[in-house]
């Protein structure tokens, strides 16, 4: 699938509860759906996981395909850890200026709250319900 590549909140311009704008499209490029979600479990996304859960509940809807939330949260995690290393090293305070202990918790909840086991590889998860945000039994379909 054809994906921006760098959906974050510094490119987006939102009004209200409306997105109006995408800026910063140079990272285009082919990637897995869940790829493109990677930030929109982040604390700096506003609703965070209900934002998530709207966006894959809208994307199953217009392809008939269910995304999986643990691919997501995958690609959410090697990103925070990416960026969390990143700004450590270059002596820079992280983006929302909390403690890396403090993004480690905070990931930590956000697995949680989605019944994501981290420790588990993402093709191995439940489906989980876009829904709901509950599990059922049964591999995640990739149709």
């Amino acid at each position: 699938m054809l994906v921006h590549g760098d959906l974050h909140g510094d490119n987006q311009v939102w009004d209200r509860d409306e997105l109006r704008l995408v800026l910063d499209f140079e990272n285009i490029g082919a990637a897995e759906p869940e790829y493109e979600l990677r930030g929109f479990p982040g604390p700096d996304m506003g609703p965070g996981l209900e934002l998530l859960a709207a966006i894959m509940r809208h994307y199953q809807q217009v392809t008939g395909r269910p995304l999986s939330p643990a691919r997501v949260m995958a690609w959410h995690l090697r990103h925070a850890l990416g960026d969390v290393l990143w700004r450590s090293e270059a002596g820079l305070p992280l983006a929302d200026h909390r403690t890396p202990p403090q993004w480690v918790e905070d990931l930590a909840a956000r697995f949680s709250a989605l019944s994501i086991d981290p420790e588990t590889p993402p093709a191995a998860e439940r489906a989980i319900d876009p829904v709901t945000l509950t599990s059922w039994p049964g591999p995640a379909s990739r149709g």
